[in-house]
Formats: C-alpha cells, sequence, structure tokens
C-alpha cells in the first residue's frame, strides 16, 4: 500500500508505503506533523505522481491568490 500525506513541518506533500511513512513521521518531533490524506494499493505509482503534482499546484495557487 502506498500513502500519500503532508508533511506540515516542511510544508509539503509525500508519498511512500507504510514503511516510509513511519520513518519520516519517527523523525519529527511532533507526530501530528503528518496528515494522511490518501492510500493508494502498490503500483498505482502514476496515480500517486499525478495527485502529488496536483496538489502541489493547487498549493501554489494558493498561495500567489493569498
Amino acid at each position: 500500500m502506498q500513502i500519500i500525506w503532508y508533511n506540515s513541518v516542511l510544508g509539503e506533500y509525500q508519498f511512500g508505503d507504510s514503511d516510509e511513512f513511519k520513518i519520516s513521521q519517527s523523525k519529527l518531533d511532533d507526530q501530528n506533523s503528518l496528515t494522511v490524506l490518501m492510500e493508494l494499493p502498490l503500483g498505482d505509482q502514476n496515480l500517486a505522481n499525478k495527485v502529488i503534482g496536483e496538489l502541489n499546484v493547487a498549493k501554489e495557487e494558493q498561495a500567489l491568490v493569498l
């Protein structure tokens, strides 16, 4: 399973498998800094890349409006 999450410390969307999520979480002082947004079956790398790309575009457009 792949997970897409938002890292509020870095201000970016990330994805990886559950082990990568746990590693990222263990490196943070505040365990609540990561918010899981979506879980995908393994092998959906293209879909994960598209979702991350769209989320980053939306974040940049929001920053331009503010």
